[in-house]
């Protein structure tokens, strides 16, 4: 749709400035999946961001076989004292980068990440990316650095 946006003077004449008018539509936040128990994901659920609530007795988050283009992103958003642990195809790679409160830590050829309980903290993010049909990458930010320990 058009519309008339009035005149703007060019030189000594004026010009008439038509735009195109894009009707707007809400888009929404993206939602929050909040896990708190072992889940198997699935393809399907990449893109999704997932909120961490450990529990006193722990869990295993299992990812999916890797693919290019796979991508999760996982935050602390409750602490408790048992570990959840992301689990990747043991035959399979994570490697990447840890920064935290100490110094930057390199993640190599592990397929393992345990968000240990009672020393994470809320607000450590984690996020995995398929780069290849054998590798994920991984960008852990921590606040504190024994919150996080790859295997």
């Amino acid at each position: 749709m058009s519309q008339d946006l009035g005149y703007i003077k060019s030189g000594k004449a004026f010009t008439t400035v038509v735009a195109d008018v894009v009707e707007s539509s809400v888009i929404s936040a993206p939602s929050l999946s909040i896990l708190n128990d072992d889940i198997t994901l699935t393809a399907n659920d990449s893109g999704s961001t997932m909120g961490i609530e450990q529990t006193a007795g722990g869990y295993i988050i299992t990812l999916p076989p890797v693919e290019a283009g796979l991508a999760f992103k996982f935050i602390v958003t409750l602490q408790a004292a048992g570990s959840t642990i992301i689990n990747a195809d043991p035959n399979l790679s994570l490697s990447g980068t840890i920064i935290s409160d100490v110094i930057p830590a390199s993640v190599v050829g592990v397929s393992t990440i345990s968000i240990n309980g009672g020393q994470s903290v809320v607000g450590t993010l984690i996020e995995l990316n398929g780069i290849s049909s054998t590798q994920w990458s991984v960008s852990i930010i921590c606040q504190d650095i024994a919150g996080i320990t790859v295997a």
